[in-house]
C-alpha cells in the first residue's frame, strides 16, 4: 500500500523511505511509513509550511502524543523522526533532532496461576466452530500456537512467522529467523510439545512442504496475523473472567506476552530446584529467549511475584547484586 504525503516535506519523506527500504525489514519499513504518514498529517493539520524542521513543532507533536501514548511508544516514533531529521541535516536542511524521552520501566507483568493456565487451555481447546468462522483449522491451530508460546517462551511474532522448514520434528528443535533483534537461534522443545507439533503438522497436511506456513491465515499464502491471535486470546480471557480492574489507559494488562514472563520465571525456578549454578542458568536462559543482554533477562525475572516464587527471587537477587545499576531510563 502506497502512502501519498502532502505536507511541505512530501518529497523528502518519499526520498527517505526509498533509502530506508534497502536496509529495513518489511515490517520495520511499514512502521516507518506509518509514522511518517502520521507526522505528515500533523504538519498539514497545523498548516506547517516552513522548509525546516523546528524544535517547537516537534515538541508540540510530542506533547500531543503524551495524551494517549506510553513513553516507550512515543520513543519508537521519535526514533523514526530522528532518522528523518538526520537525513534532512545531511542534505543541508535545518532540522531539529529530538532527544528520546526518559522512560521509567514500571511494567509489572501478570503471572498466571496453574489454575488459570489450565482454564485458558481448556477454553482454547474448545473454540466453537461457527458459520461465520472462516478458518476451518482454528480448532487445532490456535491451541497448538498457544502451547508453543507457553512451552518455549516465544514472542508471538516469532511463532506466526514459522514455516515447516524451520521445524525439525526428529530432533525436536525450532529455528527462529525473523526475531526482534535479528538474532537467529535454534530452540529445543520439550518432547511433549514436539509430539503435539507432529500431530498438528500431519493433520494440517504441511509435512514435506518446507515453504508452508505453520500457522497460516484464512489465505494460506500468508501467516495468521498478530491481531487475529490477540483478539482470539482476548475472547478467551473474557470467557475465563480474567481482567485487571482499574488499569490505566495505555498500560499493558493480561496478555499473551505474560506467558513469556511465566516461562522465564518457571525456567529459572526449575534450574534452581535442580541445583544448577545461577551463573549457568541466567546466561543460558538469556540466549534461549533471544535477549540481547543479561539486563533484559533481569527485567523478565524481577517483578512483584515474591508471594509466588519467594525463594527464586531471593536467589536471583543474590546473583545479580551489584551487576545491574539502578537507572530510571532505557
Amino acid at each position: 500500500m502506497s502512502v501519498e504525503f502532502k505536507s511541505c516535506f512530501s518529497k523528502e519523506f518519499d526520498e527517505y523511505l526509498y533509502i530506508k527500504k534497502a536496509t529495513l525489514s518489511e515490517k520495520a519499513y511499514r512502521y516507518h511509513r506509518y509514522i511518517l504518514a502520521e507526522f505528515d498529517t500533523y504538519l498539514i493539520e497545523n498548516s506547517y509550511e516552513s522548509f525546516s524542521l523546528e524544535e517547537e513543532t516537534i515538541n508540540n507533536w510530542v506533547s500531543l502524543l503524551k495524551k494517549s501514548l506510553h513513553e516507550k511508544t512515543i520513543n519508537y516514533r521519535l526514533g523514526v523522526i530522528r532518522g528523518f531529521a538526520k537525513c534532512l541535516h545531511a542534505k543541508g536542511i535545518h532540522a531539529y533532532t529530538p532527544p528520546y524521552m526518559i522512560t521509567h520501566d514500571d511494567y509489572i507483568p501478570y503471572i498466571y496461576s496453574e489454575e488459570e493456565v489450565q482454564r485458558i487451555f481448556e477454553l482454547a481447546d474448545s473454540i466453537p466452530m461457527t458459520k461465520i468462522q472462516p478458518d476451518k483449522d482454528i480448532q487445532i491451530k490456535y491451541p497448538t500456537l498457544l502451547r508453543m508460546i507457553y512451552g518455549c517462551g516465544f514472542r508471538l511474532g516469532e511463532v506466526i512467522n514459522l514455516k515447516m522448514g524451520d521445524l525439525d520434528l526428529d530432533l525436536g528443535t525450532v529455528r527462529l529467523k525473523d526475531t526482534k533483534f535479528n538474532k537467529e537461534r535454534l530452540v529445543p522443545m520439550h518432547p511433549s510439545l514436539t509430539e503435539i507439533l507432529k500431530k498438528y503438522c500431519c493433520l494440517t497436511g504441511i509435512v514435506g512442504n518446507p515453504n508452508s506456513w505453520v500457522f497460516p491465515g484464512v489465505d494460506k499464502t500468508k501467516h495468521i496475523t498478530e491481531r487475529a491471535v490477540r483478539r482470539k486470546f482476548e475472547t478467551i480471557l473474557h470467557n475465563a473472567k480474567m481482567s485487571i480492574p482499574g488499569r490505566e489507559f495505555g498500560a499493558r494488562g493480561i496478555c499473551l506476552h505474560c506467558f513469556r514472563h511465566l516461562f522465564a520465571i518457571k525456567s529459572f525456578k526449575k534450574g534452581q530446584l535442580e541445583g544448577w549454578q545461577m551463573d549457568t542458568v541466567i546466561p543460558y536462559l538469556s540466549i534461549y529467549l533471544g535477549h540481547k543482554s543479561l539486563k533484559e533477562t533481569e527485567k523478565y525475572l524481577k517483578f512483584d511475584s515474591l508471594a509466588v516464587f519467594p525463594e527464586t527471587m531471593e536467589a536471583f537477587d543474590d546473583y545479580t547484586k551489584g551487576m545491574f545499576p539502578e537507572v530510571n531510563y532505557d
